[in-house]
């Protein structure tokens, strides 16, 4: 008589990827500042900011920086500002740095370099300080099975497809950011138009992805917004798209854009590819009044690790719209953040807020006022589930990236016994 026996290995065991997401107060005086509370050695780091020196509370003025870092030879940053009660707008990308900040004049008051992963952490170094203090959020990707690259790429001129190399390996998913600018890294400029975008695939190899973006011009009291769930670049320009574009393909090498709406000259961004890890984008729309409380999203279909959600706060449409806002935040088990700003386009109506216990926070006027504002609740075994702690009558379009170890496949094994 014969048998056949099959032994199956790894069929629920996950992959040695690590996360963590934390805040930082940074910036008062120069030097190094070092985060030594991780129980592993980094490989990757995204910052983001607002120039605010008061943790929890909103303030007045729009700012927003975005920064990343995989080496000392490797980082990239941009910074987007307008002065409270003026048309004066003021914008930077830079290629040498992590963080950057601008003041009034096109001034550089804040700049920080990578340098150092450590086994506990990483450390920054502050080369120029503000005197104050600002709420930095990070996060950081690390792990025996995780790489993470960081790209500079330059949009094409005509649409359609264009292949991007560099990255070192096939990404499982991307960061996109841009402060939408044409000019050569680094420089200064009076017109910006931020955007960012996340991109995912599936474990049978499909692409999800979304985007956002805004838009201001110096001199001028005009505000763009603009959101896609279905494209990673999607940034306005005064009356159109400035830049559109969706990933056709995750490769052996970087990854593939299909563009469908350029400029002459091509637009300045970054790519943050993490690989060996499961991520999922998808987009929900935010609960109305009078429904606060949970809202479980469970369209993920496992736990996820990390969690970012961002969004234009405002209900979904097709193209840009007026006004400016954005919110960015995120969470992983131990911790959560949110970096937020408003513009309101025929005024200077210009505001922001930073919260350290906050997922996301969407802004109105000067003041401002909150909209709408939920924190991290729980990671699910379908996905997660968020608080809504103040609602309104708009339902907002939250997009969110869903990261987790990577899960290893089932090996099986048979033999026949006679």
């Amino acid at each position: 008589m014969r048998f056949t026996v099959f032994l199956l290995f790894c069929s629920c065991a996950f992959g040695a990827a690590e996360f963590a997401s934390g805040t930082l107060t940074m910036g008062a005086t120069t030097g190094n500042v070092s985060v030594t509370s991780l129980s592993f050695t980094p490989k990757g780091a995204l910052f983001i900011w607002n120039g605010q020196a008061t943790q929890n509370t909103t303030g007045t003025g729009a700012n927003f920086g975005m920064g990343a870092a995989v080496s000392t030879s490797n980082r990239g940053a941009w910074h987007h500002r307008r002065l409270l009660a003026s048309s004066s707008v003021f914008g930077r990308h830079t290629g040498a740095g992590c963080m950057v900040q601008m003041s009034t004049g096109n001034v550089i008051d804040f700049a920080v370099d990578f340098v150092s992963w450590n086994s506990n952490g990483f450390t920054v170094n502050v080369g120029t300080s503000p005197g104050v203090d600002f709420f930095v959020q990070w996060y950081v990707w690390g792990g025996t099975d995780v790489e993470v690259g960081l790209l500079q790429f330059n949009s094409d001129v005509s649409t359609g497809t264009e292949v991007y190399t560099g990255m070192g390996f096939k990404p499982d998913a991307l960061i996109i950011f841009s402060l939408g600018m044409t000019a050569t890294i680094p420089t200064s400029d009076g017109n910006s138009r931020p955007g960012i975008g996340f991109v995912s695939h599936d474990d049978d190899g499909t692409i999800r992805q979304a985007g956002f973006g805004g838009k201001q011009v110096n001199g001028a009291n005009t505000a763009r917004r603009s959101q896609s769930a279905t494209q990673a670049i999607y940034i306005p320009d005064t009356s159109a798209m400035w830049l559109a574009g969706g990933v056709d393909s995750l490769d052996a090498d970087g990854f593939t854009v299909n563009y469908t709406t350029v400029q002459a000259s091509t637009v300045k961004l970054w790519a943050l590819g993490i690989r060996g890890i499961r991520a999922y984008v998808g987009a929900v729309d935010q609960n109305v009044t009078p429904t606060t409380g949970n809202q479980a999203v469970t369209a993920v279909g496992y736990t996820p690790s990390m969690l970012m959600m961002g969004s234009f706060c405002a209900a979904t449409v097709s193209g840009q719209q007026n006004d400016e806002s954005i919110s960015l935040g995120g969470a992983t088990s131990a911790a959560q953040a949110t970096n937020s700003m408003t513009t309101v386009s025929g005024g200077n109506n210009n505001g922001l807020a930073n919260y350290a216990t906050k997922l996301q926070t969407c802004l109105l006027g000067g003041t401002p006022t909150i909209q709408s504002q939920a924190t991290f609740v729980s990671f699910d075994t379908t996905g997660f589930t968020f608080n809504n702690t103040t609602v309104d009558a708009t339902s907002r379009a939250l997009l969110y990236m869903a990261m987790a170890p990577q899960r290893k496949r089932v090996i099986q094994i048979s033999k026949n016994i006679n």
